[in-house]
């Protein structure tokens, strides 16, 4: 996203029975909240949407679990992007997001960029990721309620 950014940006997400909404001054924002999906075949999953390097890494994970976690939280982190950038999911799926704050789309398919992305903490069985547009600094704070 190129030039300046006004206003309140707000995004929101859910997944099973978790959800998230993220509130930036300023920047376009995104957030995602995935539950581990029981059953999925995330090394095929993995393997047709992701880079090659975030395939292996899924891949290296010790156990089902750990592959699962792994997958999980790289999703996340690409539909945290693609939701900052008002882009289309398929666009965010070669995104190298994996061991990245500052996350670049080098075909520019989601136009603009770059992204700060940054974990959300989520409960066991959940990742959560969350974008800003533009390289700033971001700061990351979360409130928790019971509903």
């Amino acid at each position: 996203m190129t030039g300046a950014w006004t206003g309140v940006h707000v995004n929101l997400s859910h997944s099973g029975d978790l959800a998230a909404v993220a509130v930036s001054a300023g920047r376009a924002v995104g957030v995602d909240v995935q539950r581990h999906p029981p059953g999925t075949d995330v090394l095929a999953m993995s393997a047709r949407y992701f880079p090659d390097a975030e395939v292996a890494h899924v891949a290296g994970g010790a156990d089902p679990a750990e592959r699962v976690d792994r997958f999980v939280d790289l999703w996340a982190r690409k539909e945290a992007c693609v939701k900052a950038a008002g882009g289309k999911l398929a666009q965010g799926m070669p995104l190298a997001v994996h061991g990245r704050r500052l996350v670049r789309d080098p075909s520019g398919k989601l136009g603009g960029g770059p992204y700060r992305v940054a974990r959300v903490p989520v409960p066991a069985g959940y990742r959560a990721a969350v974008a800003l547009c533009g390289a700033a600094a971001m700061r990351l704070t979360t409130r928790w309620w019971d509903g």
